[in-house]
């Protein structure tokens, strides 16, 4: 199934694409670029947050059994 996530979501979304980064992307990042995409999902949590209460960006999650499998966002900018 596929909905738009809500605020209580957005940081299970961010985790997996952090998740997904880790297992097939990272290897080609060395140490220093990995922790930088991690910071930058710290950071990006609040902003994507005020973005998606705001409506400037929307979110869906593709579900399946209750759990985010999937995530794609688009901006309204």
């Amino acid at each position: 199934m596929i909905k738009e996530i809500n605020k209580s979501e957005i940081k299970q979304a961010l985790d997996l694409v952090n998740k997904v980064f880790a297992e097939f992307v990272a290897v080609d990042y060395s140490e220093r670029g990995n922790k930088s995409f991690n910071d930058y999902l710290k950071i990006k949590y609040d902003e994507v947050t005020n973005d998606v209460q705001t409506g400037h960006k929307r979110i869906w999650g593709y579900y399946e059994n209750g759990e985010i499998i999937g995530v794609i966002a688009t901006s309204a900018l």
